[in-house]
């Protein structure tokens, strides 16, 4: 078997790859209109209506019954995008890495192809991996490794999620342990740069964050990459 590259190398290959110049403004081009939508919705969770909310006050909404409706179309409307938003950093790291079309509208157009396919594989594998945890925490982390790259199937190869879930884990087999311990890096580095973000107040850190979306994948991906290869 090739030997993986290190963790740090993936990273410092995926900051290299974000920052470049027509990447960089692919990407914010990708997540401006998602940027404004969570601002929208930070707005909402810092108004009066939300802090009645908080306190439990649900009298205070049933006599309000225009505001109630208008927080639950917020609700799915911010729901559905967030799952379109997940499939368009996802499509946009592949076409990057890939060398495909930097095209924002035709990357919108195929990650709403397999949206919903996504969240469910999601969905799925989460499921399974809680499942893991409940029974014993050693299953669950096995799970999350062996499924790690099930997104990954589903939006480059076009796999339904029980078959994504299949090759993830065939994809790991024979080498657990540095698949975990890969991902045990990038994850400290997510928290790390997560961190920084928090420091920005009144929650406008974590919704900036968001525009670092493909930099907290790329490391994924091109791990996945090299297991394929």
């Amino acid at each position: 078997m090739k030997t993986l590259s290190s963790p740090v190398d993936l990273i410092k290959k995926s900051i290299k790859i974000f920052f470049k110049r027509e990447n960089l403004t692919f990407f914010l081009k990708i997540y401006l209109p998602f940027f404004i939508f969570s601002l929208l919705q930070l707005w909402s969770v810092n108004n009066s209506y939300t802090a009645e909310l908080e306190k439990g006050n649900f009298q205070y909404y049933a006599d309000k019954p225009l505001v109630m409706a208008l927080f639950v179309v917020i609700f799915i409307i911010g729901f559905v995008l967030s799952m379109w938003f997940y499939a368009s950093t996802l499509e946009s790291v592949l076409r990057v890495v890939n060398s495909g079309k930097l095209d924002f509208k035709d990357t919108y157009k195929k990650a709403w192809s397999y949206a919903f396919k996504l969240f469910f594989a999601g969905m799925l594998v989460g499921l399974t991996v809680i499942l893991g945890l409940i029974l014993l925490i050693v299953p669950g982390i096995i799970f999350s490794v062996w499924f790690n790259f099930t997104r990954f199937g589903v939006a480059d190869k076009g796999l339904e999620a029980v078959a994504s879930m299949k090759e993830s884990k065939a994809l790991v087999s024979g080498r657990f342990w540095p698949v975990l311990g890969r991902i045990a890096v990038f994850g400290i580095f997510s928290i790390l740069v997560q961190i920084v973000f928090s420091i920005i107040p009144y929650g406008i850190g974590q919704t900036v964050s968001s525009l670092f979306g493909a930099l907290f994948i790329l490391p994924f991906y091109f791990l996945y990459k090299e297991l394929r290869g």
